[in-house]
């Protein structure tokens, strides 16, 4: 059950990464394209009787840039919206198995 469930939120945070990687294009938040490719999704894990995963960027070098253009386009919080109405779905497909 929780590898399924694990399985699950992996593919959650796969598909909020891709919703957030979509947000970001050249004159909306994009020059050289680093940040769109430093957004990654973490690895769920379990610590006791949680599942813990969730998306990010990764390298250092753009933190404070990503701060900024999520200030101003909130392109992780987009995602994640995006990727709501198919978490549903995703749960009951990975417990089906």
């Amino acid at each position: 059950m929780t590898n399924r469930a694990t399985a699950a939120l992996n593919e959650i945070d796969r598909t909020a990464e891709r919703h957030a990687k979509a947000e970001l294009y050249p004159g909306h938040g994009v020059r050289t394209g680093a940040l769109r490719r430093s957004i990654t999704a973490i690895p769920a894990v379990t610590r006791g009787r949680r599942i813990i995963g969730g998306i990010g960027t990764t390298k250092g070098d753009v933190s404070a840039y990503a701060r900024v253009i999520h200030r101003k386009y909130e392109y992780l919080t987009k995602g994640l919206h995006k990727t709501i109405p198919s978490v549903l779905e995703i749960i009951e497909r990975h417990m089906r198995k």
